[in-house]
């Protein structure tokens, strides 16, 4: 079994809201239709989620602030060795 655990950080943590987005065609597309929205941490868990993420999948949040532009985090691209 395998967990990956990625999380976002803002600062002041106030009222921000974290969207995380996955891709499966490299990056064209980003869904948000699976992924609990609300936290900002996203845990894959082998067990639960082997069926929906595979080794090439692509991950971002966007957090947003009152206020404020949303800003993207990085891509981070899920391995499988």
């Amino acid at each position: 079994d395998m967990t990956l655990t990625i999380a976002a950080t803002a600062s002041p943590a106030a009222a921000v809201t974290y969207k995380w987005a996955y891709s499966l065609d490299g990056g064209t597309t980003y869904l948000q239709d699976s992924i609990d929205n609300s936290a900002a941490t996203f845990v894959i868990d082998s067990t639960n989620d082997a069926d929906e993420y595979v080794a090439g999948t692509l991950f971002k949040c966007f957090v947003n602030s009152d206020g404020a532009a949303t800003v993207e985090s990085e891509v981070v691209t899920l391995t499988q060795s």
